[in-house]
């Protein structure tokens, strides 16, 4: 796992392409636009792990650089123990804004305050061509990063 969160291999005047290697350990590549195209974490999870089976017939020379991918999606996921969610909060406003919901940290956030229960209307600012077209990006958004969600 040694050298997992160094930046990527690149000089900062290098061109950044969708070919670009985004993890500097050998044997582990994984191009910007394989992140690009599954944006969640299981989505990852199965392309690395079809790429790893794929090289499979070629072994490692470095056995401390190999990276189960489960098992690291696994790990990351996981909370600091002391992180929970406020148990019975109090809001004075039955009414919530958030902004940045077609954004990957903004749908989990969404979700989270639609599992909470907490508001009784929340409102999503999302630019769009039209109501519809802003329904539909939001729509969108929440089907591929909560693809378990309805």
């Amino acid at each position: 796992m040694r050298g997992l969160y160094e930046p990527p291999s690149c000089s900062p005047r290098e061109r950044v392409t969708l070919d670009i290697d985004v993890t500097p350990i050998p044997g582990n590549e994984l191009l910007s636009w394989q992140i690009y195209k599954h944006p969640a974490p299981e989505q990852l999870t199965f392309c690395v792990s079809q790429t790893q089976e794929s090289q499979a017939g070629s072994e490692s020379s470095n056995r401390e650089q190999e990276v189960d991918a489960e098992e690291l999606l696994k790990d990351g996921l996981s909370l600091d123990k002391s992180l929970r969610p406020i148990e019975g909060l109090k809001t004075s406003s039955a009414v919530a804004l958030v902004t940045g919901v077609t954004g990957f940290s903004g749908a989990v956030l969404l979700e989270n305050l639609l599992l909470g229960n907490s508001f009784q209307v929340i409102y999503c600012l999302v630019r769009g061509m039209s109501p519809a077209d802003a329904w539909d990006r939001l729509l969108a958004t929440r089907k591929k990063h909560h693809s378990h969600s309805d």
